[in-house]
């Protein structure tokens, strides 16, 4: 095996181990890297320690942005806020690695990567065709990509550098709350948060503004209606969700794509969709919208927002074996 070189490169190693099995591991994998030939640099041991441009702190389950990059940051995304119509290759490579490294301790900014890489891969296409210095090469703004951006920026220098960890969806890990919206264009929205052991459900009259809002040439937008409830929903339960995998749940695809998107071409759902990302980002939530078919299993979000509670609590019990309650946060009027 010594022939063999199993292990050639390691960029980033973490292993986590009970205090009780600590040395024991550690000393396990000392040995492995010294038999592999493994040069080790800025090896730290204990609970507090940095990685993947983060200062980890374990026992507070809390992930810390730098100082000195903290403040970089800062004076980055202000000089970039005033580039409105592009930036050059390089400054887009910079940006791009921004917020992939935001969006892992802000969850609810990782849909924002996305344009900022299809403006970066469009560069790099003139680029290869071109050839030459990399900083004459100009990348135009879509109008995504600006609004990314804006968004990232508007969030991160009104943050103070601390994020809670929070562990992503995947095979294992499914939602910590279960949340469902609906909203009617005769009377309002409504929705619930489930843990799996309490729910917490709402009920929100449209005022006039929110109607004006939901307007187009021919009715109120459903779909600007939906976001709005999305965003009834995020402010109601936000803190009852705090720092927790969410799964919202709307029967509207169109609300759906946007919310998942975080981008709309239509101007008032575009807004609401900024809002329902920013209440995210406030409250660290790991974030998912999937659409539902509402007549099966969007039923007690549907009674909500027709005002009908005693219908909803019925169906609640009913679907969840679970007994629907006022409560789990203070909302106030959505405004854009």
């Amino acid at each position: 095996m010594k022939d063999v070189p199993v292990i050639a490169f390691v960029d980033n190693f973490f292993a986590f181990a009970p205090k009780a099995q600590f040395a024991a591991v550690e000393a396990c994998l000392d040995g492995l890297f010294l038999e592999a030939g493994i040069p080790l640099h800025e090896r730290v041991c204990g609970a507090q320690f940095p990685g993947l441009g983060w200062e980890w702190d374990l026992e507070r389950q809390i992930m810390t942005c730098p100082a000195a990059k903290f403040s970089t940051l800062q004076r980055l995304l202000q000089q970039w806020h005033h580039f409105r119509t592009s930036m050059t290759l390089p400054t887009v490579e910079t940006a791009c690695g921004l917020v992939m490294w935001y969006s892992a301790g802000v969850q609810a900014f990782r849909p924002h990567v996305s344009p900022l890489i299809a403006m970066r891969t469009k560069g790099e296409a003139i680029f290869s065709r071109l050839g030459g210095d990399k900083r004459q090469i100009k990348c135009a703004f879509t109008v995504p990509a600006r609004q990314a951006l804006d968004r990232v920026t508007e969030i991160f220098l009104a943050w103070d550098g601390q994020c809670p960890m929070v562990q992503g969806f995947g095979p294992t890990a499914s939602w910590q709350v279960l949340g469902r919206v609906d909203a009617s264009t005769d009377w309002g929205c409504g929705g619930f948060a489930y843990d799996g052991t309490v729910m917490y459900g709402f009920k929100h009259k449209w005022t006039q503004d929110e109607r004006d809002l939901a307007k187009c040439e021919v009715r109120e937008s459903s779909g600007v209606f939906e976001v709005l409830g999305a965003c009834y929903w995020l402010q109601h339960f936000g803190k009852f969700s705090q720092a927790k995998r969410v799964q919202l749940d709307l029967d509207n695809s169109s609300a759906v794509t946007a919310l998942e998107k975080a981008f709309s071409p239509t101007h008032d759902m575009c807004e609401g969709v900024n809002a329902a990302r920013a209440l995210c980002a406030e409250h660290f939530l790991c974030m998912r919208f999937r659409f539902v078919r509402g007549k099966e299993y969007n039923q007690v979000a549907d009674f909500l927002s027709h005002d009908r509670w005693a219908a909803a609590v019925k169906c609640a019990l009913r679907q969840f074996g679970a007994v629907l309650k006022r409560g789990g946060g203070q909302q106030s009027p959505i405004i854009f």
